[in-house]
């Protein structure tokens, strides 16, 4: 149990040092007790991006990261988990379908479907995590905290730097 606490602390840390990148155009928000937003309901950005032929092929890629959390409570870690997967889902499709119709009007996006969180807050650490390393603001529906993303990058920041050697999950093909 503390040998994960620790990775998960180790993770949060690193939340903490990395700034986000003009182009992902995400606010560099790292919480602090007095400004922690109390959730982020689920959002999608494109953190890298590939274009191998002529546009009017829809020969294009994508890393769409879609993050979603609360500080809640650790008897809601599961539920809020499994709802902000299908919403940060559902997010990730519509930032992949526009993405690929940026690129062309003829392109439409396919998304590889997550069938977890590649970086959850797990229920046996939530609490501690959001009191003793995010901490979560009194204001909040509780001290725990809840997340969920699609990669696993890191907690607050889309710094495109972190994912350059994940796989894209959003292909464009002909409509």
């Amino acid at each position: 149990m503390n040998r994960v606490l620790l990775i998960f602390i180790i993770l949060c840390s690193q939340a903490c040092t990395h700034g986000d990148s003009d182009e992902a155009k995400v606010p560099n928000v790292i919480p602090t007790t007095d400004d922690m937003i109390c959730e982020r309901v689920p959002t999608a950005y494109v953190v890298g991006e590939t274009i191998s032929g002529p546009k009017s092929k829809c020969q294009a890629s994508a890393k769409i990261q879609a993050i979603a959390y609360e500080c809640g409570e650790a008897s809601n870690t599961l539920h809020f988990t499994t709802e902000s997967l299908k919403v940060n889902i559902t997010k990730a499709k519509e930032k992949c379908d526009d993405f690929c119709a940026d690129i062309d009007s003829s392109c439409e996006g396919v998304l590889n479907v997550p069938y977890t969180c590649g970086l959850v807050s797990p229920q046996t650490i939530s609490l501690d995590v959001g009191k003793n390393v995010i901490h979560c603001p009194k204001h909040c529906k509780g001290q725990a905290f809840n997340y969920c993303s699609i990669y696993q990058g890191d907690f607050f920041s889309t710094d495109r730097s972190l994912f350059t050697a994940m796989k894209e999950n959003c292909n464009c093909r002909k409509k």
